[in-house]
């Protein structure tokens, strides 16, 4: 018997929320695995272990940090702060 192949994307912060993009966008069955409450991987200050801190903010542009078709708001500054990435995340 044949079933179609599925895949597990484990963490669903920016680089797990690219992939699942990426996999609908090529018909590829998946599901997404987070142990946290919410989406936001590192971004998110109430994952326990997260390196982030509250007055984190991204060093490149929004412009060229954002997910593909999705540009952050352009009401956020050009660098971002964590919380802002969190939220568009």
């Amino acid at each position: 018997m044949s079933r179609p192949q599925s895949w597990l994307i484990v963490g669903a912060g920016p680089s797990g929320l690219a992939t699942a993009r990426a996999l609908r966008e090529a018909g590829v069955p998946f599901d997404v695995a987070e142990r946290h409450r919410d989406v936001g991987g590192i971004w998110d200050l109430e994952n326990p272990g997260t390196p982030m801190y509250e007055t984190a903010h991204f060093i490149s542009s929004k412009t060229q940090s954002a997910f593909d078709g999705f540009p952050m708001p352009e009401s956020y500054p050009d660098s971002p702060p964590q919380r802002l990435i969190l939220e568009y995340v």
